[in-house]
């Protein structure tokens, strides 16, 4: 019996994910920017503002209004651990911030994020730096709709807020409660529990 041929060693990389075509390769690169920000971010907010009550989730879809790629959920004020046997989530009437991540293309990403005002406080564009450069020649259209924009560097796990929109209530609060509804809210009750 023959042995089987193998391909030629410079056609096989050794990350399995380099040898599939470049469109694969770009949406994974996506999906890191994206992890590499949460874990950054949270890291950030905890180290800053000492929040405990912090719940974050990756991709979380609306029905209407697109998938977020990143939430963080944190409620008004300090919660209690009797409140849990009395309130739900929408009593505690938590904030919801949204972000949208684009490696290119930063208009595409602007769109995704301003649906994002319907059921979040404040939505935010995050981009690599060059692709954030251009962006920020547009910064009056961020003022007028709302929508912030950050500059993330991988790297280096730095965060640039270029612009920080004041937090204001979503523009429905149908949408709001269906996006609360998408985050579990039996595991955001665990996560606020656990830190107490």
């Amino acid at each position: 019996m023959e042995p089987k041929s193998l391909p030629p060693r410079r056609l096989v990389k050794r990350c399995p994910r380099k040898n599939l075509p470049s469109a694969v390769n770009k949406k994974r690169g996506e999906s890191n920017f994206t992890v590499a920000f949460a874990r950054a971010y949270t890291d950030e907010m905890s180290r800053r503002h000492n929040l405990k009550d912090l719940f974050c989730i990756r991709e979380v879809p609306v029905t209407g209004f697109g998938i977020a790629d990143f939430m963080c959920v944190a409620p008004r004020k300090p919660i209690v651990r009797t409140d849990f046997t009395e309130r739900t989530l929408m009593d505690l009437r938590v904030i919801v911030r949204s972000f949208e991540m684009k490696l290119t293309g930063w208009q595409r990403g602007f769109a995704q994020a301003c649906r994002y005002r319907f059921f979040s406080h404040s939505v935010f564009l995050v981009l690599p730096p060059s692709e954030a450069n251009l962006a920020k020649k547009q910064m009056e259209l961020f003022r007028q709709t709302g929508v912030g924009l950050i500059s993330f560097e991988v790297n280096t796990r730095k965060i640039r807020r270029l612009f920080s929109p004041k937090d204001s209530e979503p523009r429905s609060a149908r949408a709001y409660e269906h996006a609360l509804g998408k985050l579990s809210i039996s595991s955001c009750f665990r996560r606020f529990a656990e830190n107490r």
